[in-house]
């Protein structure tokens, strides 16, 4: 979590955090322009929200390895970002260094194209390449109780399990015994030659199984 792979205030650090994430996701690249008003015109009483971006800033060098390969670890920076927006949208509204309707057109027009620019970039998380997972998932929603637990690989990805609509595991981060033992009540993949797919097909017993998804019942070991 801390900087396990080294990529601290490397190249690729930077890249990820400041140029993708909160450059292009958050701010929508044209939201920098207000963001940098906002550090700029923070007057002594407004301060909190520069002391507030230090800490997000203290916490993504902090937790540099989960923040590079997870984007919704900056969730938490999210806030102080919008304090910082806030005010140097204020201050361009207010502005009268290069006239008034200059600086609020410039701060409407930065707002519409950030999020017209952000909504483009995330909507392609919204694509689903892989139907076989909605099959799957609408198949154990069928077939396991509401409050069943499911485990649904996906190379860690929770997309599988989302589709599922349960709570449970997006990888076998331990053994199969041992998820049982935790809770685990079924276990749907798309998967068919992976190795805990075989091997947990060989221990426990098939509910359903069609070309695309295989749906195993974790609590009948095959006798």
């Amino acid at each position: 979590m801390f900087n396990g792979d080294g990529i601290r205030f490397r190249p690729a650090f930077w890249m990820w955090i400041f140029g993708e994430r909160l450059t292009g996701l958050i701010l929508g690249f044209w939201g920098v322009v207000i963001f940098v008003f906002g550090l700029l015109s923070a007057k002594k009483e407004s301060r909190f929200s520069l002391y507030f971006l230090l800490g997000m800033l203290a916490y993504v060098v902090i937790f540099a390895t989960v923040n590079v390969r997870h984007d919704y670890y900056q969730t938490i920076a999210i806030p102080a970002i919008c304090m910082v927006l806030a005010q140097g949208f204020r201050y361009l509204w207010n502005a009268k260094n290069f006239g008034l309707n200059k600086s609020r057109a410039i701060a409407l027009f930065s707002v519409l194209i950030m999020f017209v620019s952000g909504a483009v970039k995330v909507k392609e998380y919204y694509k689903i390449n892989h139907p076989e997972i909605i099959e799957a998932g609408a198949a154990i929603d069928a077939i396991a109780p509401k409050d069943a637990i499911v485990v649904a690989p996906y190379n860690g990805d929770t997309a599988f399990l989302y589709q599922t609509k349960r709570k449970g595991w997006p990888v076998i981060d331990s053994s199969i015994d041992e998820i049982i033992q935790k809770g685990a009540d079924y276990y749907v993949t798309v998967s068919f030659n992976d190795t805990d797919t075989k091997n947990i097909s060989q221990r426990f017993e098939t509910i359903e199984k069609t070309n695309t998804y295989w749906i195993i019942d974790l609590h009948k070991p095959i006798k």
